[in-house]
């Protein structure tokens, strides 16, 4: 599991190195991770509905160490099954964009949908 940004396919397109990139396709889903032959890295993977998703760690090191802020998140997903709590102001939806939000045990503060997935401003 990373963190990563997620695109349509249509928008990601590898510059060079594809000759370098194999492909694992799980055997019981639709998901397609490509990563690199000569050090094993995730290049992208590919979801079950077709949406390519390019490492944040990646993007960083291709950019200084630094995330462009156009490849800056604007949601977490999946955060039922999250490794660590994240204390940002991004909404945090439990599974898939437009569902069930994350609510603050604590606080009971419900993580707004504010700055929703799919802003146009970083949609890919």
């Amino acid at each position: 599991m990373y963190a990563a940004t997620i695109w349509r396919a249509n928008g990601v397109r590898l510059m060079c190195g594809a000759g370098k990139l194999n492909m694992f396709k799980h055997p019981n889903g639709q998901m397609q991770r490509h990563f690199c032959l000569v050090c094993g890295d995730v290049v992208c993977s590919t979801n079950g509905l077709g949406l390519k998703s390019i490492p944040n760690q990646l993007i960083a090191a291709n950019h200084a160490g630094n995330m462009p802020e156009r490849y800056r998140p604007t949601v977490h997903l999946h955060y039922s099954s999250r490794l660590m709590d994240v204390h940002d102001e991004l909404p945090k939806y439990l599974e898939r964009p437009g569902g069930p939000l994350y609510i603050e045990p604590a606080s009971g503060r419900v993580h707004s949908q504010l700055g929703t997935w799919g802003a146009q401003s970083r949609q890919a």
